[in-house]
């Protein structure tokens, strides 16, 4: 803890600043097998032609994910290489960061707590060092999946009509109503709208299932408690329906759009335990919203709707695809700005160069580094080769 102090003390950075200038130093550099493999692999993926096509779904099951299309499975096999690469020849000198947790200098032995905070900081840092590369091309494959989807246009029908249906519509059971209707649960979801990163968007779908069962334990089972002793728990065949209910009146721009960016652009390890549950769950929600039996009145009014609905989604559609349009040419200018400064020819093909080695400090060098990744141009400070 002294440690940690001074070093806060002599650099200004916290223990996550640190950890997070080695990252970009390490992910950016092009004197480093990370570094080198990232920039070869967006430049080989970016002039590559894209191929929109997925492996075969023979023997798919009606709810379960989408196969990744073959663009997606070429950067989670990336995404995957670099992490592991990280944590097998990085992970104790990162760790070494972490000095916040108890670490025995003369025993070798990683700190379990140490390893845990550097892993997940790793793995976004990884994710951000590609994705923010690789984001328009990734979502164009994507979005030429969807387009024309004869699934998402059902889908989109019913969701016109459900949201403006009660949760007993969705069948919530009467003691699971809750009086506040799950607006933090669907505000939550909300946000992965806005959300930039695969990772990010699964933590908003996490935070908006345990937000439901917060709103649970704190209102529903209180006003159980105020009807009589016994207070219902919330089983997985209960959250169910509350589930189906916060998707259809979250008002997501493309569920299923999420719903393939979920499960074709995060790691592994990042669909694992709580946050898996949680994909599954939406995943379940959106097979059930479009398949659900409907009664005469709400079929014909899906049907009196579909019209209205299908024009929304083809606004929403055009918008979209005009945005990847100025976002992909915003990232093909970057690059071939900094190939025509003479930012690449260290590195072979396609890379892009680091900042030197000397530090103007921590925090302001992260930064920098950061805001140059994002604007997709050369990192700062890079020098050009005559």
């Amino acid at each position: 803890r002294k440690r940690a102090v001074r070093l806060a003390k002599m650099t200004g950075a916290t223990e996550e600043d640190r950890i997070q200038v080695a990252l970009l130093s390490i992910l950016y550099s092009r004197e480093t097998a990370e570094g080198a493999a990232r920039a070869n692999f967006i430049a080989s993926f970016q002039s590559a032609p894209m191929d929109g096509s997925a492996p075969a779904a023979e023997g798919r099951t009606p709810g379960s994910p989408a196969p990744p299309t073959a663009a997606a499975l070429r950067y989670q096999q990336l995404l995957d290489g670099i992490f592991i690469h990280m944590s097998r020849n990085r992970m104790a000198d990162l760790s070494r960061l972490a000095v916040e947790k108890a670490w025995d200098s003369d025993d070798e032995t990683m700190p379990r707590e140490a390893e845990e905070t550097v892993t997940q900081q790793m793995l976004v840092a990884v994710e951000e060092a590609l994705f923010s590369e690789l984001e328009p091309l990734l979502l164009a494959d994507l979005h030429s999946k969807l387009d024309g989807n004869l699934e998402e246009d059902t889908l989109e029908s019913r969701l016109h009509v459900f949201r403006g249906r009660d949760q007993a519509f969705f069948s919530v059971k009467e003691e699971h109503v809750s009086p506040h209707g799950w607006l933090v649960a669907r505000r939550l979801l909300k946000e992965a709208d806005s959300a930039r990163l695969p990772s990010s968007k699964l933590r908003c779908l996490t935070e908006s299932v345990k937000a439901i069962h917060e709103e649970f334990n704190t209102v529903v089972v209180a006003a159980q408690r105020k009807r009589s002793a016994d207070a219902a728990v919330l089983s997985a065949d209960d959250l169910m329906p509350i589930m189906t209910f916060v998707v259809a009146k979250a008002g997501l721009e493309r569920p299923m759009l999420l719903r393939d960016m979920v499960w074709g652009l995060c790691h592994p390890s990042q669909l694992r335990a709580e946050a898996g549950y949680t994909a599954t769950f939406f995943e379940a929600a959106l097979e059930y919203l479009r398949s659900m039996p409907l009664d005469d009145e709400t079929r014909e009014e899906v049907r009196r709707e579909g019209p209205t609905a299908a024009r929304e989604l083809q606004q929403r559609r055009r918008h979209m695809a005009a945005a990847r349009r100025r976002a992909a040419r915003r990232s093909v200018a970057a690059t071939d700005d900094a190939r025509s400064s003479g930012a690449t020819s260290n590195s072979g093909p396609g890379s892009f160069a680091a900042p030197p080695v000397r530090q103007p400090g921590l925090l302001r060098r992260a930064s920098a580094m950061v805001a140059a990744v994002r604007r997709g141009g050369p990192e700062p400070d890079a020098t050009p080769s005559a």
